[in-house]
C-alpha cells in the first residue's frame, strides 16, 4: 500500500514539472503598450542622450572692433552660436548687421579724397631762367628810381613794379610779353616788333609782323625813294626789363634773331605770386635792355637806350604824372 501510495506521489510531480516547464509566461502587457493594428506591438522608449562632458574653455582675448561705419548699419555683428540669427538690435552708427554664422558685414571704406600731387620738378615749380649774365644788347637805360618808388606806398614789392611796369607797356600796345627768373629778380621780356628806322613802331598790323612792310610815300618820302634804289630795309626791336638789386655785365656773344623770337614764348604769362610778394628794397633797380635788329642785330645800335624807350611811348608812360 505504502508502495503504491509512492509511486502515486512521484508520477504526480513528475506530470507538475513538465506542465510548469510547457506553459508560456502570461505577464499581461501594460496599457501604453497597445496601439492601433498590433495588439502586443511595444512602443520603443526613447533613450536619453549622453551628456557631454563639460570643457571649460582657455580664455580669448577679445578682438578689437572694427571701425564704425557712418549710415543705417545695425548691431554690432556679433553674432553667438551657429544656427538662426545673431545680435542685430540697434540703429545708427554699428558694427555692421550680425548673421548666422558668427560673422560680422565688414563696412565699406571711405572714400578717400584725391590731391593734387607736390612732387613737381624745378623746371615746372620756378620761372625759366633767362640767360645770365644777359646777351650783349644794343642799348641799354637804367629806368630813374622815382619812376618806380611812388609817395605813400613805402617799400613796395616786386607784385608793385611789375604792375607799373604793365600799365605803362599795355598802354603802348605791349599787350603780350614773357616773365623769366634772374638772379635776385626776374625779367619782362617784350615780343619783337618791327620799327622804324627813327624807333617809332610800324603803324597798324606791321608792328607785329616779320614781313616787309610798304613804305607810304606820302608819310615817309625819303625813306620811300631810299627803297626804290637801296630796297626797304627792316628794323626790329626786342625790350628786356631786369629786375634785382645785383649789378651785372652785359655778356660777350650778341643773339640772334631766333632767339630773340624765342623769349617771348619761353617764359611765363604773369609774375608767379610768391616771387611778387618780395620786397622791392632800396638796392633793387629796373633796367632796361634794347636788342635791335636789322638783317643781323645791331651793337652798338643807332639809337640810345632812353630814345628807344621814347620813341616808342614808354618812358612817358612810367614818368610819374606830377613830374612831367
Amino acid at each position: 500500500m505504502n508502495c503504491f501510495f509512492s509511486l502515486f506521489v512521484l508520477l504526480s510531480l513528475f506530470c507538475f514539472a513538465g506542465c510548469a516547464s510547457v506553459a508560456p509566461s502570461q505577464t499581461p502587457a501594460p496599457k501604453h503598450q497597445i496601439e492601433t493594428g498590433s495588439l502586443l506591438s511595444p512602443k520603443p522608449e526613447l533613450v536619453p542622450a549622453p551628456v557631454p562632458a563639460l570643457v571649460t574653455p582657455e580664455p580669448v582675448a577679445p578682438a578689437s572692433p572694427p571701425p564704425p561705419s557712418v549710415g543705417t548699419s545695425a548691431g554690432f555683428g556679433e553674432s553667438i552660436g551657429s544656427g538662426g540669427g545673431g545680435m542685430g538690435h540697434g540703429s545708427g552708427l554699428g558694427y555692421g548687421s550680425g548673421s548666422g554664422n558668427g560673422r560680422a558685414s565688414v563696412p565699406p571704406k571711405k572714400a578717400s579724397a584725391s590731391f593734387p600731387a607736390t612732387g613737381l620738378d624745378d623746371t615746372q615749380k620756378r620761372m625759366p631762367d633767362f640767360p645770365w649774365p644777359p646777351p650783349k644788347a644794343s642799348a641799354l637805360e637804367v629806368i630813374p628810381d622815382a619812376f618806380l618808388r611812388r609817395p605813400g606806398i613805402g617799400i613796395p614789392l616786386f607784385r608793385d613794379v611789375d604792375a607799373l611796369l604793365r600799365s605803362a607797356l599795355d598802354n603802348c600796345g605791349y599787350s603780350e610779353s614773357s616773365y623769366y627768373a634772374i638772379p635776385g629778380g626776374f625779367a619782362i621780356a617784350t615780343r619783337i616788333e618791327q620799327m622804324n628806322k627813327n624807333g617809332t613802331p610800324k603803324p597798324g598790323e606791321n608792328r607785329w609782323s616779320l614781313k616787309n612792310a610798304p613804305i607810304n610815300p606820302f608819310s615817309d618820302f625819303s625813306a620811300y625813294v631810299s627803297a626804290l634804289f637801296k630796297g626797304n630795309p627792316r628794323y626790329y626791336r626786342v625790350i628786356v626789363f631786369v629786375i634785382t638789386p645785383i649789378g651785372f655785365s652785359q655778356g660777350a656773344t650778341e643773339p640772334g634773331k631766333a632767339e630773340v623770337e624765342g623769349w617771348f614764348t619761353g617764359g611765363f604769362n604773369i609774375l608767379p605770386a610768391d616771387v611778387g610778394r618780395r620786397a622791392y628794397t632800396d638796392d633793387c633797380r629796373c633796367t632796361a635792355l634794347i636788342y635791335e635788329f636789322k638783317k643781323k642785330q645791331v651793337s652798338p645800335g643807332s639809337l640810345t637806350g632812353r630814345t628807344h624807350l621814347m620813341r616808342s611811348g614808354i618812358w612817358n608812360n612810367l614818368q610819374p604824372k606830377t613830374d612831367q
